[in-house]
């Protein structure tokens, strides 16, 4: 079977230098159902795929806003337009399949629980939903006229007192966090994404982050039988860290 695929446009290394440009996690509809690869968004509005297989996506909590620490709207979703066929005016959204997992980043990468009363706040406009230790459902935003979108949702890691305020003294771990989600579509005859992860760093090395990110791409995804990739100056780690943008 033919996989739908996009046009693809090669970008340099110039584009690692623009205060406009990062990376996004870029769902699409091949054979009815979704998949999801990577894609880079420049201004004005010019629409990259990085990659077309691609499952882990990381991000780091306090990047974008010094003041609020753990904070972050990374990864954001970036649909190009016509990567969502048939869905104009449809929905696609997500669901968290497991609770929210923890490494304190010492030692060999090892995920378990988040330490207790730890939480993600997951928003968008009026919708929220909030992962602790337990799948939850998640939401939808509207696709596009084009049939594409690009949404970044606000993402809050909790501390046991139930807020991200920085100072207060029960502030969330330091560690990386993972999440593991599905992308679920509107469109009519459209199945689920199989599952897809984010890593995100709260405030460890990006040594410890980089290896928190290849060892969830190791045990969860299997080898693709042929690479889709098109690597940026040949460096995985920009796609991972959306390094494609500078403050």
């Amino acid at each position: 079977m033919q996989r739908y695929m996009l046009a693809i446009v090669f970008i340099s290394l110039s584009v690692t230098a623009s205060a406009q440009a990062h990376v996004d996690a870029m769902p699409y509809v091949s054979n009815n159902r979704l998949f999801t690869g990577s894609a880079s968004f420049e201004e004005p509005d010019i629409t990259t795929p990085v990659s077309y297989d691609q499952r882990v996506f990381g991000a780091e909590f306090g990047e974008d806003d010094v003041s609020q620490p753990f904070f972050t709207q990374d990864p954001g979703f970036l649909a190009p337009a016509g990567a969502l066929p048939g869905g104009a005016g449809k929905r696609l959204g997500f669901n968290v399949l497991d609770g929210l997992k923890y490494w304190d980043g010492t030692g060999a990468v090892n995920f378990g629980a988040v330490p207790s009363g730890e939480s993600m706040y997951i928003s968008l406009g009026s919708q929220h939903t909030q992962v602790s230790t337990s799948p939850v459902p998640g939401f939808g935003f509207t696709i596009g006229a084009n049939e594409g979108l690009h949404d970044h949702l606000d993402w809050l890691l909790f501390g046991s007192d139930n807020n991200p305020i920085p100072g207060d003294g029960i502030e969330p771990a330091t560690g990386v966090y993972l999440l593991q989600m599905e992308l679920w579509t509107t469109i009519p005859g459209v199945a689920s994404s199989d599952p897809i992860w984010f890593v995100y760093n709260n405030h460890v090395s990006e040594d410890v982050h980089d290896a928190a990110v290849d060892w969830v791409t190791a045990t969860y995804t299997p080898e693709p039988a042929s690479c889709l990739m098109f690597l940026v100056g040949g460096s995985i780690a920009l796609v991972r860290r959306r390094a494609a943008r500078t403050a």
